[in-house]
């Protein structure tokens, strides 16, 4: 489970770094699939070349690299992943890239 039933970020963060803790028995190897999804917050797509997958009407810097985003912009790069905890291992991290666009939030 994730270790807060809510998280905010601030647009001008690298990564939202999410801890997430495991419950019950903890004397076995266990792996945990998990993904992002579109909520308040929209999430996009990079291409090989390392930019946004969309077709553009606002600009956001990352990494010094000028990204085009759609008109309803992109907040974050969606991930995906598997986290394995090793017997006695409680907590791991995920790490989700954000976006610092130029669009203002509401």
């Amino acid at each position: 489970e994730f270790e807060q039933a809510r998280y905010r970020f601030s647009e001008g963060e690298a990564c939202a770094r999410l801890q997430v803790r495991r419950t019950g028995d903890a004397r076995a190897r266990v792996a945990v699939h998990y993904h992002t999804e579109d909520g308040s917050a929209k999430g996009g797509h990079k291409t090989q070349s390392g930019e946004a997958d969309s077709a553009g009407g606002a600009t956001a810097m990352l990494g010094g690299k000028a990204l085009k985003l759609p008109a309803e912009s992109v907040d974050f790069f969606h991930t995906q992943g598997v986290l394995v905890f090793e017997p006695g291992e409680l907590t791991k991290e995920v790490q989700v890239e954000l976006v610092d666009d130029v669009v203002e939030e509401k």
